[in-house]
């Protein structure tokens, strides 16, 4: 009860002034609304002429306060469909990290009441095999430095405080809901036509969402490339085992609790159990 109004008393005092401090407002703010399993603070309503690049050095802050207790497991894209942007008024992805306990394999069961407003969305990752430092000039050099593929759902957190339509600086300042994410069997690229993959994903034995790797705004090659040179312009590294997911593929679905399966045409399966009621969070 004390963490949850310390954290409602800093939300006040970051929205009375009208912006969040370097650092203390914002990085203890959504600290403690994580750990209260309160809403996650938007970004747009505290400072209404935030843009992308004062949104991701909050998200920055926020990597670097988890890294204290963590590591980076790879990167997401968001905001990847036609759909998405119009919904959050942006014109290009957003990008955020996804960090080593978030990581789950298959058959894995996830405590719902750990995540606010969890979604259920299915995707695929790129493992790399080289180190990345610098952005890479096309689709040939980003083939070559692969190891493989591999299924992917990821159940990012989108319980966001109650209040005007949120934006796309509100996902990138909350590192773009990343929370928990699947990783299922990697295999070799081989002849593998990323964008050309179907995938079905079914709650308790009912197909719930249908997509195609097209589905991410020019296809997976280009989703990648935009995504793995987004991280390194970014200021982060791409290291070896690292994987990158590229965005939903298919309607994003409500994380409500049952026994999810998802296929990826040629790559292996995916199934895992949603359990218990998800944390407290406006809808």
């Amino acid at each position: 009860m004390l963490r949850c109004r310390k954290s409602a008393l800093l939300l006040l005092l970051a929205l009375a002034l009208g912006c969040f401090s370097p650092r203390t407002d914002w990085s203890a703010a959504t600290r403690e609304a994580r750990e209260a399993a309160e809403p996650i603070p938007v970004l747009s309503t505290a400072e209404p002429k935030a843009d992308a690049k004062r949104a991701y050095a909050l998200q920055r802050e926020l990597v670097e306060e988890r890294l204290e207790e963590d590591r980076i497991a790879g990167f997401k894209a968001a905001l990847t469909s036609t759909g998405a942007r119009l919904a959050f008024g942006a014109n290009e992805p957003a990008s955020g990290v996804l960090f080593e306990k978030g990581r789950r394999t298959s058959d894995a069961t996830i405590e719902a009441a750990t995540l606010r407003r969890p979604m259920i969305e299915v995707e695929i990752g790129f493992v790399f095999r080289e180190r990345i430092d610098r952005p890479l000039s096309g689709v040939e050099e980003l083939r070559e430095k692969l190891r493989g593929i591999a299924p992917v759902v990821e159940v990012p957190e989108t319980g966001f405080v109650a209040g005007e339509p949120l934006v796309a600086v509100d996902l990138i300042a909350a590192n773009a809901g990343s929370a928990v994410f699947l990783v299922g069997k990697e295999r070799a690229l081989g002849k593998v036509d990323p964008s050309a993959i179907t995938v079905e994903l079914k709650r308790d034995g009912k197909v719930v969402s249908e997509g195609r790797g097209s589905d991410v705004i020019g296809g997976q090659w280009a989703g990648l490339l935009w995504l793995a040179n987004a991280v390194v312009e970014g200021g982060y590294t791409i290291e070896p085992g690292q994987v990158l997911i590229t965005g939903a593929l298919g309607r994003p679905v409500a994380g409500v609790p049952g026994r999810y399966e998802a296929t990826f045409g040629p790559l292996d399966p995916l199934a895992f159990t949603l359990q218990g009621r998800s944390g407290a969070a406006t809808p």
